[in-house]
């Protein structure tokens, strides 16, 4: 079974917290089997399901990316292409992986759109 694979660039994405609350929603859209949004890079990439219509899934994804941080203006990437889901491997970081690896950063910090 083969997939679509869809990438997007969130221009002015403003922190980490709006790029999971992004990721979680989109992920939840029917259509959609895997959503992640890279807060340093300022995309979001989607896999969508075979037989599932893009530009309806696209309009979706971006009003819930407008919900969280109306700045942001999602431009699609060139490199979308099909995979096959067979052969696709994600690797999963816990939180103390990712507390390990990360530094420390103030919880403190301003966030001006959540």
């Amino acid at each position: 079974m083969a997939a679509m694979k869809k990438e997007y660039i969130l221009e002015g994405l403003c922190c980490g917290n709006c790029a999971a609350k992004i990721e979680r929603d989109i992920g939840k859209i029917g259509g959609v089997s895997f959503a992640a949004v890279d807060f340093v890079s300022k995309t979001l990439t989607m896999e969508i399901a075979e037989g599932t219509t893009v530009n309806s899934l696209a309009a979706q994804a971006d009003a819930i990316v407008r919900r969280h941080d109306s700045q942001v203006v999602v431009k699609e990437n060139s490199s979308s292409y099909l995979i096959n889901s067979n052969s696709l491997a994600i690797s999963k970081f816990t939180s103390k992986t990712l507390t390990v690896i990360s530094p420390k950063i103030p919880n403190s910090l301003p966030c001006v759109c959540c």
